[in-house]
């Protein structure tokens, strides 16, 4: 039966594991618990605040603006269908890496994109690497002009630096899955949401930040996890991540998908759940997924 609420988080289930642990060769090496602390920045202590007059706010960059925030627009995804794009990694080349549990939430995506107003998803399962670049050859190429927005669902094992599980071997999420949707021209001031589900190293790994380009607008980035840490799995739940995001999504449509994401992890903090979604996002406008519907 489809899953339609978020899995019990508190306390962690016997049956949670690590998705995934790190690849190494043919096998996978064990998981480690906890979170890694990330080194505090501060700002520079040379900094002085800009000089204000008259209720004007002086950048120290030269320009000004009003004090008053002007309200931020949301993307039209009223007057099109949006298209829904999703990798989903259960069994893989090798045996023992299965992912038990994992097709609860393609029970529960499948579910909730009923109620949208988007294309039947475009469901790959267990691709290997040359069958995803073919994929996304595939999508680099199509005619998006006709749809709203994009949505892109990998769920799979996975390491550091966007490095993701297909069936056979690793491949560069980032190379081979954003840079081929960013070359579509007919996807340009569209918005382009990613959602993550996979490990993104072990605990004990070095802070290693992926960057995003200032010219790569319109895009949002939602990972299960932060930096180096491990995502969790529940082997009859399904994913902690896709679970609650994805149940809040439809539930809470109404609001934008970033504060989407915060609601998302302050449910991982208030049920004591040792993993932190983390998003990066470019979007120039808010999104609501109630604008699909």
């Amino acid at each position: 039966s489809v899953t339609t609420g978020r899995p019990s988080l508190s306390p962690l289930p016997q049956k949670t594991i690590w998705d995934a642990k790190p690849y190494t060769g043919s096998t996978f090496s064990s998981g480690n618990s906890g979170l890694t602390a990330a080194s505090s920045v501060r700002p520079s202590s040379s900094y002085s605040s800009p000089s204000t007059s008259s209720g004007i706010v002086r950048s120290p960059f030269g320009s000004t603006s009003s004090t008053a925030s002007s309200s931020v627009e949301r993307y039209n995804l009223r007057d099109q269908k949006g298209y829904v794009l999703i990798f989903h990694h259960k069994h893989f080349k090798n045996a023992k890496a299965i992912r038990e549990g994992s097709e609860k939430d393609l029970q529960l995506l499948k579910h909730i994109f009923t109620k949208y107003r988007v294309k039947k998803p475009d469901i790959c399962e267990n691709y290997t690497v040359l069958r995803i670049k073919d994929k996304m050859r595939k999508i680099a190429e199509k005619d998006f002009s006709k749809y709203s927005c994009l949505l892109v669902i990998v769920m799979s094992h996975g390491e550091t630096k966007d490095r993701i599980q297909a069936y056979d071997t690793l491949y560069n999420f980032e190379q081979e899955v954003v840079e081929r949707v960013l070359t579509n021209t007919t996807l340009k001031d569209k918005p382009k949401l990613f959602f993550i589900q996979a490990c993104k190293g072990s605990a004990t790994m070095q802070h290693d930040v992926t960057s995003v380009a200032t010219n790569k607008n319109d895009m949002l980035k939602c990972y299960s996890t932060y930096e180096g840490t491990v995502s969790l799995r529940d082997t009859g739940l399904g994913t902690y991540f896709i679970q609650t995001l994805f149940t809040l999504i439809d539930e809470q449509g109404d609001k934008d998908v970033a504060d989407l994401m915060i609601l998302t992890r302050k449910r991982f903090k208030d049920d004591k759940v040792p993993q932190a979604p983390t998003d990066t996002s470019t979007l120039t406008k808010k999104f609501y997924f109630r604008d699909l519907k």
